[in-house]
């Protein structure tokens, strides 16, 4: 969780910038009530915003397999491989394709803070403040654009969430 003096910055002193879910627990990808924690990959530099998508794309393949990483992204495959991992922000290295800037970040992901209460749709605006501190979140709801929102409420969602529900039923959890 974003420590309480980390989250006072980013409220007072943060700017948005669009981030993509490399990785999250599936129950964040179910309507439910419980908060729950992923990780973003963004850059600091909004006019990077086009290569974020293919930048988490390449994170997130880091999660497969057994054999050893690519050179110089150790520290993101051990982090992404690791669902307990509780860094703040890695810088990308370049060896992804990530320009300076390009992080991978954990967030808590805190439902009321999206539009449908659960992740229907991997982009995402983020509050950041590299200068002051590692720590990211999600931007509170009301103060999204009514385009993201509409893209959040449209379309197919990131996983259909009924496999999930059934599960959920069936083993007595709540989401």
């Amino acid at each position: 969780m974003t420590p309480k003096a980390d989250r006072l910055i980013l409220a007072y002193h943060g700017y948005v910038v669009l981030g993509h879910f490399a990785r999250a627990f599936f129950p964040a990808y179910i309507p439910g009530q419980n908060t729950h924690y992923g990780s973003v990959v963004y850059s600091t530099n909004p006019s990077d915003c086009p290569a974020v998508f293919d930048l988490a794309w390449r994170v997130n393949e880091l999660r497969f397999g057994q054999s050893p990483p690519p050179p110089k992204t150790e520290a993101v495959a051990n982090a992404i491989r690791d669902d307990r991992s509780s860094f703040a922000v890695i810088k990308l290295p370049p060896t992804l394709g990530a320009k300076p800037g390009s992080c991978f970040g954990n967030i808590c992901i805190q439902r009321t803070r999206l539009p449908l209460g659960y992740i229907h749709t991997r982009l995402v605006p983020i509050l950041i403040q590299p200068e002051k501190t590692d720590w990211c979140t999600l931007l509170p709801l009301r103060f999204w654009s009514p385009d993201l929102i509409k893209i959040w409420q449209g379309g197919p969602p990131a996983y259909p969430p009924e496999p999930f529900l059934e599960e959920c039923r069936r083993f007595d959890v709540t989401p």
